[in-house]
C-alpha cells in the first residue's frame, strides 16, 4: 500500500492496529525502563500536536499545512 505521507501512515495504522505497539521511548535509554505508545496514542497526541501549531502559526504562512488534522 502507497501513502502520500506520514499522517497518511499513520491515520491508517491507527485505524487498523490501533493497540499495537508503535515505539517503545526507554526511560534513561534503559531496557526493562519504557513507556509503550501504541498508533491509538501516538496518532491522537500527532493531532492534539497539529492542532496546537495550526492556532500559534496562524502569522506564520503555510508551513505547516503538512500537520493539518482531518475532520
Amino acid at each position: 500500500m502507497s501513502y502520500c505521507n506520514l499522517i497518511e501512515l499513520l491515520q491508517q495504522r491507527a485505524e487498523s492496529t490501533p493497540n499495537r505497539l508503535a515505539y517503545s521511548f526507554l526511560i534513561d535509554g534503559e531496557i526493562g525502563r519504557e513507556i509503550p505508545i501504541d498508533y491509538k496514542t501516538l496518532a491522537q497526541r500527532a493531532q492534539a500536536i497539529a492542532a496546537e501549531l495550526q492556532k500559534k502559526s496562524t502569522n506564520w504562512g503555510s508551513g505547516f499545512t503538512a500537520l493539518s488534522t482531518r475532520n
